[in-house]
């Protein structure tokens, strides 16, 4: 299985690290493609402001690079796919069934990320007024 994991904390020396380096060993041990990003340390630019992200945007070969790897991920649709009878109750009284992952979702949690995490979080929400 393709296993993407991506570590978004700027102290290599963090409880975040340590679970990301764990989880990748245990992958590897089983048998498993591990797909590793540290955002921090590809000087990933993490913070992305609403208002420079235009609707019809074309992302950057890294951004692209990105998403296309995250969607490509076998970990991220294998739970939807192995468990259609093991769904939350709160997902299945509201008669909802969750669709594979794909690229837009992908954006749409980075993008979220970066407005969630921006400094000028009013401005951003303003923005998006």
């Amino acid at each position: 299985m393709k296993i993407s994991i991506i570590l978004a904390h700027p102290d290599k020396n963090s409880f975040n690290a340590a679970i990301a380096k764990c989880c990748i060993e245990a992958l590897a041990a089983n048998g498993h493609t591990v797909l590793f990003h540290d955002l921090y340390a590809e000087k990933f630019d993490t913070l992305l402001p609403a208002k420079k992200i235009p609707r019809t945007a074309k992302l950057s070969d890294e951004l692209k690079r990105h998403c296309d790897e995250i969607s490509s991920a076998d970990g991220i649709n294998a739970y939807i796919e192995t468990r259609q009878d093991d769904f939350p109750i709160k997902l299945k009284l509201a008669g909802i069934t969750p669709e594979r992952w794909t690229i837009p979702d992908s954006l749409s949690i980075l993008y979220y990320m970066g407005w969630g995490s921006s400094a000028n979080l009013q401005d951003e929400i303003i923005t998006q007024m």
